[in-house]
């Protein structure tokens, strides 16, 4: 496309010219479904298409940012199939990212299959090497691909209106034709090149990020590099380095070359910085490696995966090696492989006695060699189910130790008995099998594995029996040389705590199936604990689970259950979670246990949380600012416009586990605005995970999902960040801040050590604390300041959000309505009370402003309801009509004030409880209350009598 040409950083090369002209390939799917599709390299040089040959019409679309890699040769199952048929010369696969399917395709010869493939891999590594710059600048090419229908490099009114709509923008015909008038510069009608980039750049102006900017900014038009210092310090709460990494940020994001040259910071540059990873919520030091990795392997959590070659149901299911290649990639390190007798004695791996297709156990294990360590270095466990007969376990043997050679772990790391099991790091690069062995550990490094199990004077005579039945019925059924190939993880049946701490070795592994499991977390929480600090115990799902749906992992992490085995292939809250925990330590797929957990004398027990040593509960405190660009639900109408609302969940204890969510935005999934404040109280933040959750909501049915990101607790950054959600595109920006319980904040600036917030004013008959928020006198915006808090020990330091992290009355669940940045006061009001604006002393009311004072935030609604609790902020009552007024009467629809300078509403009308409320300059607006009249009655006495208050007044 000539308007918007090819990225800067592609050189156009024969290869890429070639794929610009277009080839006949074919598209295959199944050995009975091959077509033939025409693909194409548009000029942008980043977008793929393809049609029918036949019917010419163009089928679909994909973006090189979307693609993974590029496999050669026969690196399907469906390729593979095809293998007498196509040479694998001809033959390769674009991988995408996500669940998306993988593309087989065959192309004409040897020469032009390689073309592709070349050509694909060098966009593949421009595309990955993309700074924020280029990626928001591919962000728009994509977007004008799919708006230019007819692909002539321009874009009509009417294909703006088409990107409106794919774009969730729900937006006034007018309005959009100014928009495209505004950007339309040379008067043609169409938008082309540059003119589209100002048409895309005035669409997603973001109002909150420029508030924000110009904030901090002396002339509303850049940060110096003093003025972004003080943004990173009070706003994001970086408190080492800042100057460095302000420079940094600078030099990284500022897209002028003269800001650059002064060391500011544009708006352009600003927002840049907040999509990046250094304003994510994700904590970029827990990015990459940052855990001790030399301690026991039953001292961390282990991604792990159940029926692994599945792709699909238990039952009809496809058997796939994609299913190991996917897991191994997404950083699994615990796989499974179920295998039964096979022809030609070849054994096979499927889900025995159902229709699951088969894979030969051969290319199971090719592929575990070549792919076993490319997304970590950590060893990987190969949970065997060994259903095959004593020949054809030989053979399995012996594919283990000639495909995976020195990969495969066939002794101890030190050739003596383990008194402990050995570290990640000491494993690294090696495969361990889990399985079945003859005799225990010991006994093999000590001598012949044959010996029966001596028996001492404090052993039981009957249980030394047990022990030799068992070895006798184990060399019935298990051939010696795969009982060999197994070192660390001998699988055993459990029996009981009181058994396994008497009789168990370090390295062996009990498997529970999710119900057995459950129970013990319930009677025996502590138990369980401790015995998982020094034994690896592996869970499953149940098999009752036909669908290959997954159950919670959260409760058996609780009881610090390593391996907790997920059906990988379902998608869902449970594989959520699973990847949010172990997206930190650089995905290598383990994640080290709290303290408490690794300690065999532990007290901690998941259904008590006081067991937990350490300081008190956290509190966790989230404003849900803004998204952009959400995506539309899938098979959507055309033309359908979702309702986003964001719901906040916490996985973790029982005691911890909580949601709540905001309310919803109709027809608006481009720039949806909620500005809510919610709260949460964590007993144990070491194994909380937090979940943001995107709906579109549905009044008839149940909301339909649109997206979600999930974290550990302790991998959130405060500070105003937003959540990955691709580039330019927010799913939800959330203001973050950390306190801990009875905490006290610390002064954080140094000239006069004002606390960041000041205590609250203590009312009468213990009504809800006012809080009212000092300004700092050492900012020009008056703006409320950050701070940390010191534990009731005073040696742990937790982060607390800065201006927007509110303290709560006793009993309140959370903040619906937060105020503006300019906000002074905040009046929290228990479900007994509706109108609850403190009216100060008299000469107090130009020191103070409140909340909805004209025109401070007109579109700030003052009235919500969160769990039965009406929070109502009202302007002081000068400003209400007078009672019996004409005007009063009129505006406030005849409802007596009452006398804390609100409106009470003395009956029900058609449209529910409503309350007039103070709007922008002196209108009135009518907002629902949907609390009872009996909650509704202001109560004797009120308004509490304040303190005296000599706070000056905040200058604006």
């Amino acid at each position: 496309m000539a308007s918007l040409p090819c990225n800067a950083r592609i050189q156009l090369t024969d290869t890429l010219e070639q794929m610009q002209q277009g080839a006949l390939m074919r598209k295959v799917k199944s050995k009975s479904w091959k077509k033939q599709r025409y693909f194409k390299l548009q000029d942008d040089c980043m977008t793929i298409w393809y049609q029918s040959k036949r019917t010419g019409k163009t089928e679909s679309a994909f973006s090189i940012s979307d693609v993974e890699t590029v496999r050669e040769g026969h690196q399907s199952e469906v390729l593979q199939s095809l293998a007498e048929e196509f040479p694998p010369e001809r033959c390769f696969t674009i991988v995408f990212y996500g669940r998306r399917g993988n593309l087989d395709l065959i192309a004409g010869s040897a020469e032009e299959a390689q073309c592709w493939v070349q050509g694909l891999r060098q966009l593949i590594e421009v595309a990955t090497s993309m700074d924020q710059r280029e990626r928001i600048d591919q962000w728009i090419r994509d977007w004008f691909q799919k708006a230019d229908k007819n692909k002539d490099g321009r874009m009509n009114f009417k294909e703006v209106q088409r990107l409106l709509k794919m774009m969730n923008v729900d937006m006034n015909e007018d309005h959009a034709l100014r928009l495209f008038q505004a950007a339309d510069k040379s008067e043609s009608g169409t938008l082309e090149g540059e003119e589209f980039v100002l048409f895309y750049k005035a669409l997603t102006e973001r109002e909150e990020v420029l508030s924000l900017f110009q904030a901090f900014s002396e002339d509303g038009k850049k940060l110096t590099l003093l003025e972004l210092v003080d943004f990173l310090r009070q706003e994001q709460l970086e408190d080492e380095g800042t100057e460095e990494l302000a420079m940094e940020l600078i030099d990284k994001y500022e897209p002028s070359e003269t800001a650059r040259a002064r060391h500011a910071l544009s708006a352009d540059g600003f927002l840049m910085y907040l999509c990046s990873p250094e304003g994510s919520i994700f904590n970029p030091r827990h990015q990459v490696l940052w855990q001790d990795m030399t301690q026991p392997l039953c001292h961390y959590f282990i991604s792990s995966s159940h029926n692994t070659y599945l792709i699909e149901d238990q039952i009809r299911g496809q058997s796939s090696i994609e299913g190991y290649i996917r897991a191994l990639k997404r950083g699994c390190r615990c796989l499974e492989v179920d295998c039964w007798d096979g022809p030609n004695g070849e054994p096979m791996v499927y889900h025995g006695h159902t229709f699951t297709s088969k894979i030969p156990f051969r290319e199971v294990v090719s592929t575990l060699g070549k792919y076993a360590f490319q997304a970590s270095d950590y060893p990987v466990i190969l949970s065997l189910e060994n259903h095959c007969s004593m020949e054809q376990q030989e053979v399995l043997a012996q594919q283990l130790r000639d495909i995976l050679g020195e990969q495969l772990l066939t002794a101890t790391v030190d050739g003596r008995v383990p008194t402990q099991l050995p570290s990640p790091e000491e494993l690294k690069h090696k495969i361990l099998l889990k399985g079945k062995k003859i005799g225990r550990l010991e006994d093999v490094l000590d001598g012949p594995g044959d010996e029966a199990p001596d028996v001492s004077d404090d052993d039981n005579g009957a249980e030394a029996e047990e022990e030799r039945r068992r070895m006798k019925k184990d060399k019935e059924s298990l051939a010696q040389a795969l009982s060999d190939c197994v070192v660390y993880c001998k699988s055993v049946s459990f029996r009981g705590f009181q058994e396994a701490r008497s009789h168990s070795r370090p390295s062996e592994i009990s498997s529970l199936a999710e119900a057995k499991a459950r129970k013990l977390i319930r009677d025996a929480g502590n138990d369980f604990v401790r015995h998982n600090a020094w034994q690896l115990t592996r869970i499953y799902p149940s098999g009752m689970r036909t669908d290959s749906s997954n159950y919670s992992p959260q409760e058996m992490w609780n009881a610090g259950c390593q391996i907790v085995a997920l059906n990988f292939q379902t998608a869902g809250t449970e594989m959520d979670l699973c990847d949010g925990l172990f997206s930190q330590n650089g995905r290598c797929g383990y994640v080290l246990k709290p303290p408490f957990m690794r300690d065999e004398g532990t007290l901690f027990n998941p259904g008590e949380p006081s067991t937990r040593e350490g300081p008190g509960p956290v509190t966790l405190t989230i404003q849900v600012i803004s998204g952009q660009q959400l995506p539309k639900v899938a098979n959507s109408k055309d033309g359908a416009i979702i309702d986003p609302l964001v719901r906040v969940e916490i996985h973790g204890v029982p005691a911890d586990q909580a949601h709540q969510e905001t309310k919803y935005i109709e027809n608006n999934g481009f720039n949806p605005r909620w500005d809510e404040t919610l709260q949460f109280q964590l007993h144990v933040p070491e194994l909380a995970l937090v979940r943001f959750v995107v709906e579109d909501y549905d009044k008839t049915s149940r909301n339909d999902f649109v997206g979600q990101f999930t974290l550990a607790f302790a991998n959130i950054k405060p500070g105003e960040r937003p959540l990955p959600g691709g580039v330019g595109c927010w799913a939800g920006g959330a203001w973050l801040g950390a306190r801990e319980r009875g905490g006290q904040p610390r002064p954080r600036c140094p000239p006069c050590r004002l606390p960041p917030h000041p205590p609250p004013l203590q009312g009468r008959h213990q009504h809800p604390a006012l809080l009212a928020l000092r300004p700092h006198p050492h900012r020009r915006d008056a703006r409320p300041r950050a701070g940390l808090t010191r534990g009731a020990s005073g040696t742990r330091m937790e982060a607390i959000g800065p201006a927007r992290f509110w303290p709560h009355a006793a009993g309140a669940t959370g903040l619906s309505t937060p105020p503006p940045r300019r906000s002074v006061c905040v009046v929290p009001v228990s479900s007994s009370l509706l109108c609850p604006c403190l009216q100060w002393p008299p000469g107090a009311g130009e020191r103070h402003r409140c909340l909805h004072q004209f025109g401070m935030s007109p579109a700030l609604p003052s009235q919500a309801l969160v769990r039965g609790l009406c929070w109502c902020v009202a302007p002081p009552a000068s400003s209400w009509p007078r009672q019996g007024s004409a005007t009063g009467r009129r505006r406030a629809g005849a409802r007596r004030p009452c006398s804390a300078g609100g409106l009470v509403p003395p009956t029900q009308g058609k449209r529910g409880w409503s309350q007039a409320n103070p709007g922008a300059g002196q209108s009135w607006e009518r907002s629902r209350c949907s609390l009872p009249p009996t909650l509704q009655r202001p109560q004797s006495p009120w308004p509490p009598q304040p303190q005296g208050c000599s706070w000056p007044a905040p200058r604006y």
